[in-house]
């Protein structure tokens, strides 16, 4: 029997069309969690809110239907990351391209600020009850 350690708490999580971000919403789903999923493609499993994450009205837009439509945001799990096609990924570091390099640093870092910051004095309002989790990896080089 899967504990409810997270009914009915609201759950958004950055990145979960595949990886560790399924896998959390899927786990969180069955332990009673209202899962937000923000991506680039639809859900039928979770909520689903579609945006770019490297785009500043996205990020808020979508935040804000969000507490709109449940009131708060309890746990936020930012998990999205681009790391480009696997060729790219096996490019060597001193021939990466600085345009494929900045949309990773918009999307990696700057979704992540992006996500937390317009709205930072409503989570923080509701300490400890809030809580921020980072997850996230840039993979470059050989094989």
């Amino acid at each position: 029997m899967v504990e409810k350690r997270f009914t009915n708490k609201v759950v958004v999580i950055t990145g979960a069309t595949k990886g560790i971000g399924l896998a959390c919403a899927e786990r969180l789903k069955n332990e009673g969690a209202i899962v937000c999923a923000i991506q680039r493609g639809h859900s039928s499993l979770f909520d689903s809110f579609e945006f770019d994450l490297s785009k500043e009205k996205d990020c808020s837009t979508s935040i804000d239907a969000i507490i709109k439509k449940y009131g708060r945001i309890d746990v936020l799990i930012n998990n999205a990351a681009d790391q480009g096609d696997s060729k790219l990924r096996k490019t060597p570091f001193e021939d990466f391209p600085l345009k494929n390099w900045n949309h990773a640093i918009d999307v990696n870092l700057t979704g992540v600020f992006l996500c937390c910051h317009p709205h930072w004095p409503v989570h923080t309002a509701r300490a400890p009850q809030f809580c921020l989790l980072l997850v996230g990896a840039l993979l470059l080089g050989p094989g």
